[in-house]
């Protein structure tokens, strides 16, 4: 019997690894919050290509599969990323800023919010 790896072990493992990226985000995240830009700063990883957010790092250029941009949830509302009814909710569960990056993940698990510690 083979080990699967279940999705709750897929989500820590792929959390481990964009933490690895912790100090390419660092610079960007505090210039968007810093400059009130915005005070929910999205960092998006994806190996396909997105429409959104400024690009950190193309993977094509990346050591590993992830091209890494920075977004914000006023630019995933206006992209319609997330719904206008759906905003308050998200901004009820996004964590602290100063504590947590927060990046929508684009991979072979669909899309999903993850919040990895600063």
């Amino acid at each position: 019997m083979k080990n699967e790896v279940t999705p709750v072990e897929k989500l820590m493992l792929m959390q481990e690894a964009l933490a690895k990226y912790n100090k390419l985000l660092e610079p960007a995240w505090e210039t968007i919050l810093t400059n009130e830009v915005s005070k929910y700063p999205i960092a998006i990883f994806s190996t396909l290509p997105i429409e959104a957010g400024v690009l950190l790092l193309d993977r094509n250029d990346a050591p590993g599969p992830w091209s890494v941009s920075m977004s914000t949830l006023e630019e995933f509302s206006v992209k319609g990323l997330i719904d206008q009814d759906k905003i308050e909710n998200f901004q009820s569960v996004y964590k602290d800023p100063e504590l947590h990056f927060c990046t929508f993940v684009i991979s072979d698990l669909g899309a999903q919010f993850l919040f990895i510690p600063r």
